[in-house]
């Protein structure tokens, strides 16, 4: 993974964590490994067949929200919070937005709450949040309150 790498990474010098291997898994990984490639504005390179992939793989690798997120010319994402086996990710977006990227590598499901200010937001505003994989938005003040599957991530796009 590139955690602590993340200050090399600018336009022009990306990290690059290596192919993507969601073209022949349809597993909840899959989609985790394409998330957090896209925090890292890592290139969006497929390995495998894609003439057999299945529905569920093709969903994942269109999600044009999520490739918003690695396409998007500010810098890479950083890990500030690892907590037994969940990781917390952050990248600020160009237009000042958060990409915020939880991943639960624990095969049970988990009851999250994601504090804003922790990800550099000021307190006391209303922000809009973005599911990037539910494809729902909703507001809050201070909180992200959700549920992520067991191995499996759930990512979020923050503004104001």
């Amino acid at each position: 993974m590139t955690a602590g790498l993340e200050h090399y990474a600018h336009p022009g010098a990306w990290n690059d964590p290596d192919f993507l291997l969601t073209a022949t898994s349809d597993l909840s990984p899959a989609k985790a490994q394409f998330s957090l490639w896209s925090m890292m504005a890592a290139p969006l390179i497929i390995c495998g067949d894609l003439r057999h992939m299945s529905a569920a793989t093709r969903t994942i690798l269109t999600n044009e929200e999520v490739i918003a997120v690695d396409q998007d010319v500010a810098g890479n994402a950083t890990r500030v919070a690892s907590r037994g086996p969940r990781e917390l990710w952050r990248r600020v977006l160009a237009n000042g937005d958060r990409a915020l990227l939880v991943l639960n590598m624990a095969s049970r499901g988990a009851e999250v709450a994601i504090d804003l200010a922790h990800v550099g937001l000021p307190r006391g505003r209303i922000y809009r949040v973005r599911d990037l994989w539910n494809h729902r938005t909703f507001t809050t003040r201070d909180h992200i309150r959700f549920r992520v599957a067991g191995h499996d991530v759930a990512m979020f796009r923050v503004s104001t």
